[in-house]
């Protein structure tokens, strides 16, 4: 986040694990902040910050995600019902290191119009419908 890159001890990181870059943080703060970033891991960031990130680490051998919309980063498990997406406002991110599964009340036509893109590195339980949509949207499988 922003608080955390303003108080950065230096300019030039290595992270061994996964990386990932708040919602909100400002491309002016993360230029500032950083002059180099290597990420062993997975970099997930904000689309709008894909310019300033490509100036601070080589994106073709950092694997990087970026996203547009709300991030639903799911690392255990987690259920999405109808009103998950009733209440979502714009569109959505869906990464699963988890498991993730898709009420049978949720129509696939919500899904189409909600997610942006899904990377899935676990494991998604849903109905045929479902999951056409959600593979409709893959970036990593």
């Amino acid at each position: 986040d922003s608080l955390t890159l303003k108080n950065l001890p230096g300019g030039k990181l290595f992270c061994t694990g996964g990386v990932r870059v708040a919602e909100g943080v400002d491309a002016a703060v993360l230029d500032g902040a950083l002059a180099a970033m290597q990420v062993a891991g997975l970099l997930i960031c904000p689309a709008v910050l894909q310019g300033v990130m490509a100036q601070k680490c080589d994106v073709l051998k950092t694997r990087t995600l970026f996203y547009e919309g709300e991030l639903w980063l799911v690392d255990d498990d987690m259920e999405l019902i109808p009103s998950r997406f009733a209440f979502l406002e714009g569109m959505a991110t869906l990464v699963v290191h988890g498991l993730v599964k898709i009420a049978r009340e949720v129509d696939s036509k919500v899904q189409a119009e909600k997610f942006d893109k899904v990377h899935n590195f676990g494991a998604i339980r849903c109905t045929p419908d479902q999951m056409g949509e959600i593979q409709a949207r893959l970036g990593i499988d």
